[in-house]
């Protein structure tokens, strides 16, 4: 997944914002660092994306509530949220994702459902579910759960990820490093292995089985000898 560009309006403490990943001088760093004082929206960055993709972030979901209200993260007396990502997902494809949130008329404290979008090409999903399928199957190729824990780990998270199961990292790290080819290659040499191990028993109980009647037949044969005598 690479992103392209990001547009953040009325987000917590954001009120207006455009990343562009693809301009100077983020396009020529290999590596970038966010920083500025407490509130500036450092973490709102990372909010955006999640919502983009996921319509759901870490930072609001570690608390004590499971889903995330509009209320919670937009600006306080907007009437409306957006979040646009332009990004190339991990098929080779062009997408953009698309998160928004408007108040309820004459009702302060009330959102309507926040709405997501997800375009590739031709093709425009609107449907929370669908959404999320192509987003974890084909676009990121990463649950929520597993996008938090490695590509983005919010605040006191990554402490998490060190002490989860080696089951667990050992998945996580593998899709990340994109080593599932060679995971791929010893499911196809265990397959084969199972396969001839399996050949050779039979070949093992075919030899057993003419060692048995090859002894009955000698066997057969001196008692005719010694009958003969």
């Amino acid at each position: 997944m690479k992103l392209r560009r990001l547009e953040i309006e009325n987000l917590a403490s954001v009120r207006k914002a455009v990343i562009d990943f693809e301009a100077e001088p983020l396009c020529c760093e290999p590596l970038i660092l966010v920083t500025g004082r407490t509130g500036a929206g450092k973490s709102t960055i990372l909010d955006a994306i999640c919502l983009a993709l996921y319509g759901t972030t870490p930072r609001l979901k570690s608390g004590s509530k499971e889903k995330v209200e509009p209320a919670d993260i937009v600006r306080h007396g907007v009437m409306e949220a957006r979040v646009r990502l332009l990004f190339m997902g991990e098929d080779g494809k062009e997408y953009e994702a698309a998160w928004n949130a408007r108040r309820k008329p004459r009702k302060t404290d009330e959102f309507n459902n926040a709405e997501q979008r997800l375009v590739c090409g031709a093709d425009v999903w609107t449907k929370k579910s669908d959404i999320s399928d192509i987003v974890e199957k084909t676009a990121v190729g990463l649950s929520f759960d597993a996008f938090c824990r490695t590509t983005l780990l919010a605040q006191g998270a990554f402490s998490s990820f060190l002490k989860g199961g080696s089951t667990e990292k050992s998945e996580i790290l593998r899709m990340l490093s994109g080593s599932d080819i060679y995971q791929c290659i010893a499911d196809k040499i265990k397959e084969h292995y199972n396969a001839t191990r399996a050949d050779i028993k039979t070949v093992q109980s075919q030899i057993e089985g003419a060692r048995t009647k090859a002894c009955a037949r000698l066997r057969w044969s001196n008692w005719r000898r010694r009958l003969r005598t």
